[in-house]
């Protein structure tokens, strides 16, 4: 074989080594898509939950402006939330709200914004006070229904929700859940009574229907004044408990689930591409010995 020849038969299968790389990563890509977003979300609201906080920072923050933006508000796509990795978070935390029942724990911020729905749940109108009057959270839906506002679709009547905003602590027990459309917006109005309402889509997919889960305050406990006391009720005790379990477990195992999952495609990709240039310089040098 001349030596022209060689040379473009050596290019000719590194360029097809190159293609069946890039298609094997591509496909990995496609692969692991859902599974990196779940990830970021995750990561997301770990980094508000294990955040260390100055005492009354979460009110301070309730008193600044806040943008409530409904019309933006869609199903998250990748690009926007690995976005959110590297522009700044919202620092508008003023709570942190915890249903033991589904195993949630969720930063709340001030606002109606994407940036603050991927990483916990937003606050749907300006003047409303934890505690009193109508407090309404909105929250994703997305198809791990583990993340966000994903397991409130399995929420039952009775179920106990605790707020907090590092004074008070709030417990609500739910009365009721059902379906709305997107318009119904008599959901936010102030009933004459206290109560909790959390919004989120019936479906992880762009939707005009509402799913509403209303609870009506039952508990309020000042964690400042107990502390002092070093008297706490119940609900503060189960509280605490709970909170650190959370914490404890969000710790450990932030990522760890999933690094054998991350190591064996990595290993995969790397014992792919290693068959790949042997069987090519296998082929390449018996091209030039003939």
């Amino acid at each position: 074989m001349s030596s022209q020849k060689k040379k473009n038969q050596k290019i000719k299968d590194y360029l097809q080594l190159t293609s069946i790389v890039l298609a094997i990563g591509i496909g990995l890509c496609f692969i692991f898509t859902p599974w990196l977003k779940n990830e970021l979300i995750a990561s997301y609201s770990n980094h508000y939950l294990t955040k260390e906080y100055k005492q009354n920072e979460w009110i301070t923050n309730a008193t600044k402006p806040a943008t409530f933006d409904y019309e933006s508000i869609q199903p998250p796509n990748l690009k926007e939330i690995a976005f959110q990795s590297i522009k700044p978070k919202s620092e508008l935390i003023i709570g942190k709200l915890t249903i033991e029942s589904l195993n949630m724990n969720l930063p709340i911020f001030k606002g109606t914004t994407n940036q603050n729905l991927l990483s916990g749940v937003g606050t749907m109108t300006e003047q409303q006070e934890l505690g009193v009057g109508n407090y309404a959270l909105a929250g994703h839906h997305l198809y791990d229904e583990t993340l966000l506002f994903g397991p409130l679709l399995k929420i039952k009547e009775g179920a106990l929700i605790q707020l907090t905003n590092q004074s008070e602590l709030y417990t609500y027990k739910v009365l009721n859940s059902k379906i709305v459309h997107q318009s119904e917006l008599s959901i936010l109005a102030n009933q004459g009574d206290n109560r909790l309402t959390l919004v989120t889509c019936d479906v992880p997919f762009q939707t005009d229907q509402r799913w509403i889960v209303t609870a009506i305050l039952v508990h309020q406990d000042n964690l400042v004044k107990k502390e002092k006391e070093t008297a706490l009720s119940e609900s503060v005790k189960a509280y605490q408990e709970v909170e650190k379990q959370f914490i404890n477990q969000q710790k450990r195992s932030a990522f760890k689930q999933n690094n054998w999952l991350i190591f064996l495609c990595l290993f995969l990709l790397l014992l792919t591409v290693l068959i790949l240039v042997k069987r090519y310089g296998k082929k390449s040098r018996s091209n030039e010995n003939k």
